[in-house]
């Protein structure tokens, strides 16, 4: 599908976009290294900390990157945190790769997932099982998390998924995270193929 979907004319239906800033000023030409003057390069400024996505109208869950984190005793865990870098273990005192158990004081369940960075879920049955889990936790009102290392290549592969879940074709869900979380997610070539596999598997029309 590439990079060209983010141009496709869809009514967003987003609770509220917010996503990444992008810099591109065709007048900075700043010398490289070498003298030689270098092209303007495109960058994103993102900054994915518990931003709201809303997966249907009913359901909104929050999108977070490890490396946004807060100082440590700035926040507290959520009812229901998914993620698919382990580097949020490094932050747990108890997790689970499957489920989203055990739990940590009253209420907090957490699944760290097996995902390689830039690519998709190594158990894939459990992972959606995992994300259906979130996906009736946030419809029941409980306060759930997801989230990877830099909150766009894994992350945005499970919003995706929790939209094919609830319904959605790979196609409408892609359109929908680049659109009302952030362009940049959803990075790999690999991680669409996994959404179009999913969506097949499940049966969902496109349209």
């Amino acid at each position: 599908m590439g990079k060209k979907k983010r141009s496709l004319d869809r009514e967003s239906g987003c609770l509220t976009v917010w996503g990444c800033e992008n810099i591109n000023d065709p007048s900075d030409r700043s010398p490289g290294p070498f003298g030689f003057p270098e092209e303007a390069v495109t960058q994103a400024l993102c900054h994915h900390w518990r931003q709201p996505v809303q997966i249907t109208e009913e359901t909104v869950v929050y999108a977070s990157a490890y490396m946004d984190r807060p100082r440590a005793d700035a926040w507290a865990w959520p009812d229901v945190g998914i993620y698919l870098s382990s580097v949020w273990a490094e932050e747990m005192s108890l997790a689970s790769n499957r489920w989203a158990g055990p739990r940590i004081g009253p209420s907090a369940e957490l699944a760290v997932l097996s995902c390689p960075d830039g690519g998709s879920p190594l158990d894939e049955e459990n992972t959606e099982r995992v994300l259906a889990y979130g996906l009736r936790g946030s419809l029941q009102g409980r306060y759930v998390e997801i989230g990877c290392n830099a909150g766009h290549g894994r992350t945005g592969m499970a919003l995706a998924t929790l939209m094919i879940l609830a319904g959605l074709d790979a196609e409408a869900a892609m359109v929908r995270v680049w659109e009302c979380y952030c362009e940049f997610a959803i990075e790999s070539p690999g991680q669409e193929r996994y959404l179009f596999d999913l969506s097949k598997r499940l049966g969902r029309k496109k349209g």
